[in-house]
């Protein structure tokens, strides 16, 4: 009698305990946190009775793998959709200044933005050779340094005063250089 109890309920439970992949692109090593507060936010509202959720992260491949019950994936929707203003996906952006330089607009710019670089929300460096900044941030953080660093290229492209240009008659040119 025991072994078809355990075979009835193992039949019952075991059909509808489904295991999905959820592709969520850009996170990096934030992935396996959004894992977990989706796994808590879930299990606080499962019953007693219920089976727990189970959500395990892939950041190598930005993948969320979950087994849960098939009637538990709509909170676990519920839950990412919570979560998404927290984890925003990053992107990697390059921008390269054309009269700025680069290393002072990364030292201004790491100023202003410090708190939001500490928080590791973005992550900002400098290409030298291209006298280019490489920006990790979310969409908007990205668009909001494309601005700045425009502001400082504009600034910088009015501080340059054109060249003047001394015709010499009789003295030579290596003459008067220093």
């Amino acid at each position: 009698q025991i072994e078809a109890l355990i075979e009835e309920l193992d039949s019952e439970l075991g059909n509808k305990a489904k295991v999905k992949t959820f592709e969520v692109k850009g996170m990096g090593t934030k992935l396996t946190q959004f894992a977990r507060d989706i796994q808590n936010a879930v299990n606080t509202q499962v019953q007693a009775r219920d089976r727990r959720i189970t959500v395990s992260a892939n950041p190598a491949a930005d993948i969320l793998i979950v087994t849960a019950m098939t009637d538990q994936f709509e909170l676990i929707q519920d839950a990412m959709d919570q979560f998404k203003d927290i984890y925003k996906p990053q992107r990697i952006e390059t921008i390269e200044l054309q009269d700025a330089d680069a290393n002072s607009v990364y030292q201004s710019l790491n100023r202003v933005l410090t708190q939001q670089i500490r928080a590791g929300k973005m992550q900002i460096s400098v290409e030298p050779a291209t006298n280019s900044l490489v920006v990790l941030a979310g969409d908007e953080q990205i668009e909001e340094i494309k601005a700045w660093a425009a502001k400082f290229d504009a600034k910088a492209k009015q501080d340059v005063s054109p060249p003047k240009i001394i015709k010499l008659e009789n003295a030579s040119p290596y003459e008067v250089r220093n």
